[in-house]
Order: C-alpha cells, then sequence, then structure tokens
C-alpha cells in the first residue's frame, strides 16, 4: 500500500530500489507504532480517558519522528532527496505525518468500535451538528481566502470545542476531520509558502488534541454519571427491601 501510495503521488522515479526501501521501512515504522499503541490502549484501542490521550499522542509524536528519519534518510542515502537540508525536509515530514495521524485515526478507532460507531451516526442525525458543521466551513471560507486571515486562527477552536462538549468523542473527531478537510483544500486551491503550511498542520494539531481532550473526559463525565444513578437504583432497591 505504502509502496502504491508512492508511485501515485510521484510518479515513477528513477530508482525504483529506493522507494521500495522507504517504503519497507516505513512499514516497519508503523507496525512499531501498532505494537505500542495496541499496547496501551488494549486491543480494541480504545480511547477512554486522558491517560489514554497522552499515551496516544505521545506514540504518534515518537513514531511519527521513527518514521521520518527512516523515511528520509533512505532517500538522503539514495541520493534521489529533494535539494535543500536534510532536516528541513525531516521536520516537515514528521509534522505531517504526526498532524495526518492524530487526525485520521481517532475517528476510525471510533469507527471501528461498534457502540461508538452507532454514537457517531447518531450524532450525524443531529441537526446540531450540522450547524457546527456549516459554522466550521463558514470561518474556513473567512479565514483562508488570504494568508492574512491565519491570524485569526484560532477562532476555528469554538466549533470544535462547541462539538466536543455537546457530542464528546465523537463530535471532537468529526468536526477535526471537517476542519482537516478544509484545510487540506485551502492549502491545496491556494499558492502558499511551506512555512505557511507547516503553521496550518501546527494549528490543526493544536485544534484535534483540544478536541480529543474534551470530548473523552465529556465521555467519561456521561460514564461516570450513568454508573451513579445505577448505584442510586440499587441503594433505593435495598432501602426497599430492608423497609
Amino acid at each position: 500500500g505504502l509502496l502504491a501510495a508512492e508511485l501515485l503521488v510521484r510518479g515513477l522515479p528513477g530508482d525504483v530500489l529506493v522507494v521500495a526501501l522507504a517504503a519497507a521501512a516505513l512499514t516497519f515504522s508503523y507496525l512499531a507504532m501498532a505494537a505500542a499503541l495496541e499496547r496501551q490502549l488494549g486491543d480494541g484501542w480504545r480511547i477512554s480517558d486522558g491517560r489514554d490521550v497522552a499515551w496516544f499522542l505521545a506514540i504518534i509524536a515518537l513514531g511519527a519522528l521513527l518514521s521520518g528519519v527512516v523515511y528520509v534518510g533512505t532517500y538522503a542515502a539514495g541520493g534521489v532527496l529533494p535539494p535543500g537540508p536534510v532536516w528541513a525536509a525531516l521536520a516537515r515530514y514528521w509534522v505531517g505525518d504526526a498532524v495526518g495521524m492524530t487526525v485520521t485515526l481517532p475517528i476510525l478507532l471510533v469507527a471501528m468500535d461498534a457502540e461508538r460507531r452507532e454514537t457517531l451516526i447518531q450524532t450525524l442525525r443531529r441537526g446540531q451538528w450540522w450547524l457546527m458543521a456549516a459554522a466550521i466551513a463558514a470561518l474556513l471560507v473567512a479565514l483562508f481566502g488570504d494568508e492574512a486571515g491565519f491570524n485569526y486562527a484560532y477562532l476555528l477552536l469554538l466549533p470544535v470545542i462547541w462539538a466536543s462538549m455537546r457530542f464528546g468523542l465523537a463530535g471532537a473527531v468529526l468536526a477535526a476531520a471537517l476542519t482537516q478537510v478544509g484545510l487540506i483544500v485551502a492549502m491545496q486551491t491556494g499558492s502558499h509558502q511551506d512555512g505557511f503550511v507547516v503553521e496550518l498542520q501546527l494549528l490543526m494539531a493544536a485544534i484535534t488534541t483540544t478536541g480529543l481532550l474534551l470530548g473523552v473526559t465529556v465521555d467519561e463525565r456521561a460514564r461516570s454519571d450513568a454508573e451513579l444513578r445505577g448505584s442510586l437504583r440499587m441503594a433505593a432497591a435495598g432501602q426497599m427491601s430492608a423497609a
């Protein structure tokens, strides 16, 4: 899959062996990340509380750095890296890969879990969610018509926080995914400098992390409230039996 993506995005290179080696190196680095995530999150890879979010982000950050080192290093050793310092290419790859996984993996994990998938579907059926989606789209259009709008990009946090507080993790991952798609469209349709693209990716990382932390906190509180109500019902039944 990685090799096919390389050929699809970059075309047939002059040195197929270097591309194959780079794809193989990425495969092993992603396998290492998968093993670490399974070890910390369990077989279901459920992100249930703040501790899980912290482990998830740490593994993604370190794993993306490892992927960048092996990927960029392979191309540098093969002599097919574009002109420029290696560290700059590594930094761009690290940020892009980490942000991409931070945004994409949570929504995939939610979709693979039967209970949370149902919550995701129910969220998409709510009119309030579509109001939030319209707010995100309107902000993206207003902010990224030109690069000057980036100065007010922090406003994108507002609908993401709104969605996370209202719908928990489901709202957080949906809002983050929609924002990421909008930023990709903004980057592809306009002419931006590399530094601006990296700034957008860092903004996306901050938005996604905020949404994840709020979403799992809201879900955790809802579970605690449900457990408390169940305990109170049991206590009431015990008191009635004693009476």
